[in-house]
Formats: C-alpha cells, sequence, structure tokens
C-alpha cells in the first residue's frame, strides 16, 4: 500500500506545543520504517501555518483548508492518507478532502467530541461543534444559508462583539458547511456577516451609544425596535447566501 503520513503538530494554534509534539513522537519511534519493513511505500509531509499571528480559530480554519487540500491530492495520487495531529478539530479538514462519497468515520480519542453541555464532562468547547453542526444540518439541511447570518448575530447579542462571535461559533459553521458539502468559505462568512449585523441588537452597543447622546432608560426600546432593520438584513444576507452557495460561489470558493 502507498501510504502519505500527513503532520499537523499543532494544538490550539500553537505548534510543536503540548498535543502538538504528537506526531513527531510516532516518527521518533520509527513509525513510516516500521510500515516500510511491513513492504508499504511511506511519504511524510508536514503542514505548516503561514500566518504571522496564530490566534486558535483563525489557525485552525487555515489548517484545516491546507489538511484538506493535501488529503484531496493525496487520494488524487492514490495514497492512503494517515493524519497525524495534535488538534481534535483536524477530523475537519481530513473529512471534506475525502469527500462525502462512502465516507464513514471511526472515531477514538481520550474525550468524547460527540458532546453537548449536557453531557460534556470537561466543558471542553472543541468536543461540541461538531454534535451542534450534525443537529443542526439534519433540522435546516441544505437551507442553512438563511439561518448562517442570524447565528453570528446570536453570538454578537450573547457575547457583545462580532469578534467574540465568530471565536464562538466559526468552528460550528464551518462543521455544518463540511457535512453539507459546500463552501466553507462562504458559511464562514455569512457568520461574519451575522456577527455585523448583531451589533444592532448588542446590549454593549446600545447602551454605549445612549450614554453618548445622554439618554437613558430607552435601551430595550432601541434594541426591540432595531429587531426589525437587523431581521430585514438578515433574510437579505440569507438570500444572497443561497444564491452563491448554490450557483457561482460554490464553484468559485
Amino acid at each position: 500500500m502507498n501510504i502519505q503520513i500527513i503532520k499537523v503538530p499543532y494544538d490550539c494554534g500553537y505548534r510543536k506545543q503540548r498535543q502538538g509534539l504528537g506526531p513527531d513522537r510516532f516518527l521518533q519511534h520509527n513509525i513510516d520504517g516500521i510500515l516500510e519493513a511491513d513492504g508499504h511505500q511511506v511519504e511524510v509531509t508536514e503542514l505548516e501555518s503561514h500566518s504571522d499571528f496564530n490566534i486558535e480559530v483563525m489557525t485552525a480554519f487555515e489548517l484545516n483548508r491546507l489538511l484538506a487540500d493535501e488529503v484531496r491530492q493525496t487520494i488524487e495520487k492514490e495514497f492512503f492518507p494517515v493524519v497525524l495531529s495534535g488538534n481534535c478539530n483536524s477530523c475537519l479538514g481530513t473529512i471534506a478532502g475525502a469527500g462525502p462519497e462512502n465516507l464513514g468515520v471511526v472515531w477514538f480519542d481520550a474525550h468524547g467530541e460527540f458532546n453537548t453541555p449536557e453531557t460534556t464532562l470537561s466543558g471542553f468547547l472543541d468536543g461540541m461543534p461538531i454534535a451542534m453542526a450534525t443537529a443542526m444540518t439534519g433540522i435546516f439541511q441544505g437551507a442553512w444559508p438563511m439561518v448562517d447570518a442570524f447565528i453570528g448575530a446570536l453570538g454578537s447579542f450573547m457575547a457583545g462583539s462580532n469578534t467574540v462571535s465568530n471565536m464562538l461559533f466559526s468552528l460550528f459553521q464551518f462543521s455544518i458547511a463540511d457535512q453539507l458539502g459546500i463552501s466553507t468559505i462562504l458559511i464562514v462568512s455569512l457568520q461574519n456577516i451575522g456577527g455585523a449585523m448583531g451589533n444592532m441588537i448588542c446590549v454593549h452597543n446600545v447602551i454605549a451609544a445612549c450614554a453618548t447622546v445622554g439618554l437613558v432608560g430607552v435601551e430595550g426600546l432601541l434594541i426591540r425596535r432595531n429587531l426589525l432593520p437587523m431581521t430585514i438584513v438578515g433574510i437579505l444576507v440569507g438570500i444572497i447566501g443561497l444564491i452563491l452557495v448554490y450557483t457561482i460561489g460554490n464553484g468559485i470558493f
């Protein structure tokens, strides 16, 4: 068998730290030599983030894009991809690269990955998005782009900023796009638009604006009034998202 070992030595955006040291440990213990001694042809490649400023979510998406491309190319040249990674979310890039046809997943890990806030023992967020994405995919299916931006808006309303909304829901959105087989770039972009849209009803922003102009006690009224324009914008964004995802956008991105 032709085997391509793909190393992704990252943990939470940091290269070769903590669990990110794991892939090299396999090579140090001669896993490639053992496979070759068993009659297999083995090649080894390592993925590396090109960002100068590593943030967990941003680096995770970059690495998953690189990993999906590498897995896809590995399969095209008729090699079997073996991914060694320090981060659980590398499963998204692996699945995206392998494609949905005849795909099955057997998952072994030191902690559960299909968790919800009710079932998790650790509160580890990295184990929840896959479960959330699976549930949402089953409910909305191909109409997800219509809902996408409202999730981003919900994150801004709860957390107070577009940035934190993206940190909360980007992996969730990526997982849904991956399971539906649609553009992950467009879906995460719609999440970002929704986060900006949610600033209209963000409690922090409304309070700051009212304090600046000297209005007191009307914060709730402003949030209620802003719900209508935010909803209209969200619907327009959803329609445009549907058109992009299922027509020209899916081929470009």
